[in-house]
């Protein structure tokens, strides 16, 4: 498979998530003795659709990031995520009077340090209903 076959395949692959997708997740669907992509060749081609704006990246923690695809729903607004630190499951939210908060400590940030706020991320950890049931 050529490389603009590989980048095609890839892109299908991801459009068919419907939610958040790892690196391994991608992986996982593309094993197979004709398809010959490996780790490196989809890492790079991530790299060029977050360039390109194609996908967004999610941190969770310091070490595990998850991609989200830009171009429908919630993901093309603004929006922050509430990530589960048990099963890793992240919930977007977008709340009106939250948004309305963050803009007015961006305009304090600029009245009073002279900072311009190009843009922000702001993510919520804990445990979810699900895994605090189990726990308790």
């Amino acid at each position: 498979m050529n490389k603009r076959k590989r980048k095609g395949f890839l892109v299908k692959v991801i459009e068919s998530y419907k939610n958040y997708f790892s690196l391994d997740d991608i992986k996982s669907k593309v094993r197979g003795p004709n398809l010959n992509i490996n780790r490196v060749t989809i890492y790079r081609n991530l790299k060029k659709l977050l360039a390109e704006g194609k996908i967004k990246e999610v941190v969770i923690g310091r070490n595990k990031i998850y991609y989200e695809l830009v171009g429908s729903g919630l993901e093309n607004n603004h929006h922050h995520h509430i990530i589960c630190l048990s099963c890793r499951n992240i919930i977007d939210f977008k709340f009106g009077i939250f948004e309305f908060l963050l803009k007015i400590f961006e305009f304090f940030y600029n009245r009073i340090y002279h900072f311009k706020v190009k843009f922000h991320n702001l993510d919520f950890y804990g445990c979810c209903q699900k895994c605090y049931n189990k726990i308790n």
